[in-house]
């Protein structure tokens, strides 16, 4: 399962006691988890975790998972904090079943790793054959020393008009080149010895798991680099590696490059089964647009991962869906919308009008070894509006309804409303203002030509269209800004009404969604052995 949970930080999954300040939990985790339960998913991918909280909701959201569970437990990890912007995290969360799902010890380049990231995730199973798998300045020590050999940087990567140097730790491209190009790459020290002694076996390991994680880049300061967990799955056990990709938001051309990167991982091409996940922001008019052809090479006497050159474009989705990871999208049933539009309607409005773009996607590559292989199937969008409709006998889920609406009276509750809808009288006003100016003019223009009878090629034939247009799109507008209105104060009736369970309509559904939670819809994949 994926999703991409806007903005989920301390002002929506926190908060405090009005005595003590303590902080807890909103009840936005409780729906996470309820949601989670409903689907039955096993693996879970959360994106657009922020304010450097990835830990604290993972703690929470596994002490409601495994409380009651029947199977289990829940497992999970947070990612590197992103470098840039808000530092956004990744979740994982898996339900650990005894011989049927697991988390993989021998996974590459570790069981759960960010490509093109060294940290505590990627080096893992080296911090536990050292015995410092709980020693975070331990650990620190280590990644300093890999610095001083020349293995580790801070790279610069643009940010805006500037270039900035990583907060990750990232691979030295040459040093990178070195190992894995070499017979038997090991990782040499200098001077700065690790904390810990290392045997050769240790060295090798090592070098690997550095390899492993790779140069890639994806692509600017603060853009997000894919989250991979590697899995044991069934009896007897088969591979399959899940990566989450949140590409660059919607409005920025280079997320096309971007994703077109994820297709160059070397872990991911080599994975005996693979789910590729997430939130691409790719609207369905834009698939086939291309992207910049990136790819790693030598150039002024430096191994470096850039734009090739000569410059060469290719579709988005390419290296995904063709060489070198044939990926297969998984197409979602038509159609196909995993995002709710940016507006507030009735709660009579048909429920396919929530629907926004195709941002969210599976693409699947199972082995072609019937002893290796997985097969997938049944990807599905949630719709997330249908199912906390209380007025939808069929879909709706009364328990996650409730919760729901309980989060948005804490959350957003009437001031919310009220400012919003303070905001769109004053755009109502303005176009009513427009209005009133374009027709009047055009009335005006009218009266002239009645009088006058001029040719048919005067000029006023064209300002008086002109000015009828803006009269017409004024007005609409306006009639826009008032059924709007009209929405929030159904919303505002539903909210300030505690003896109202759930919301009432495809209106309050969305504003109880949209408004609180998320504009993305979560989307599952069944993976059977």
């Amino acid at each position: 399962m994926s999703w991409n949970i806007e903005s989920l930080g301390d002002a929506k999954a926190t908060q405090a006691d009005p005595v003590t300040s303590v902080l807890s939990e909103s009840e936005l985790v409780n729906f996470i988890n309820l949601v989670i339960r409903k689907i039955n998913a096993d693996i879970v991918g959360i994106m657009e975790v922020k304010s450097g909280i990835g830990p604290r909701i993972l703690d929470w959201l596994l002490a409601r998972l495994n409380s009651g569970a029947a199977s289990g437990p829940w497992k999970g990890r947070v990612s590197a904090r992103q470098d840039g912007g808000t530092q956004e995290e990744t979740l994982y969360l898996w339900k650990e079943k005894k011989a049927t799902l697991a988390l993989d010890p021998a996974g590459a380049p570790a069981p759960i790793a960010s490509i093109g990231i060294v940290d505590q995730n990627a080096l893992e199973t080296t911090f536990a054959s050292l015995g410092i798998g709980t020693q975070p300045a331990t650990q620190n020590l280590l990644l300093t020393a890999l610095q001083a050999a020349g293995y580790l940087a801070h790279p610069k990567f643009k940010a805006g008009n500037k270039m900035r140097a990583t907060q990750t730790w990232r691979m030295n491209a040459d040093s990178w080149n070195a190992l894995a190009t070499a017979k038997n790459p090991a990782v040499k020290f200098g001077t700065t010895k690790p904390p810990v002694a290392m045997n050769p076996a240790q060295l090798q390991a090592l070098a690997a798991q550095l390899i492993g994680t790779d140069i890639l880049r994806f692509v600017g300061y603060a853009h997000r680099s894919p989250f991979l967990a590697n899995f044991l799955v069934g009896s007897p056990a088969k591979k399959v590696m899940v990566a989450v990709l949140h590409a660059p938001g919607p409005g920025e051309p280079i997320r096309l490059d971007a994703i077109n990167i994820m297709g160059l991982s070397n872990s991911a091409a080599a994975a005996d089964n693979l789910v590729l996940m997430g939130d691409f922001n790719i609207a369905e008019n834009q698939i086939g647009n291309l992207a910049v052809e990136y790819g790693r090479f030598t150039q002024a006497a430096h191994f470096t991962f850039d734009p090739v050159v000569p410059r060469r474009y290719q579709p988005v989705f390419d290296p995904i869906e063709k060489a070198p990871l044939t990926a297969g999208n998984e197409a979602l049933p038509p159609p196909a919308r995993t995002t709710v539009i940016d507006t507030w309607l009735d709660d009579t409005a048909p429920s396919k009008s929530v629907l926004g773009n195709t941002y969210d996607k599976f693409f699947f590559r199972g082995n072609t070894a019937k002893a290796k292989g997985l097969t997938a199937r049944h990807p599905l969008t949630w719709n997330m509006i249908d199912h906390l409709n209380g007025a939808d006998a069929v879909n709706v889920w009364p328990t996650e309804a409730r919760s729901a609406l309980t989060f948005f009276r804490d959350f957003r509750g009437n001031a919310y409303l009220v400012k919003t809808d303070a905001r769109l009288a004053t755009a109502e006003a303005k176009e009513q203002k427009e209005f009133n100016k374009a027709s009047g003019a055009a009335a005006n223009i009218q009266k002239q030509i009645t009088a006058t009878k001029p040719p048919a090629n005067s000029p006023l034939y064209l300002r008086l269209a002109n000015q009828s247009a803006k009269a017409t799109k004024a007005k609409q507008k306006v009639a826009s800004f008032k059924r709007q209105r009209g929405a929030i104060a159904v919303v505002q009736n539903v909210v300030n009404n505690g003896a109202i369970a759930a919301p009432t309509g495809v209106g309050t559904a969305l504003a109880v969604y949209r408004e609180a939670i998320s504009d993305h819809f979560p989307i599952s994949l069944d993976v059977d052995t």
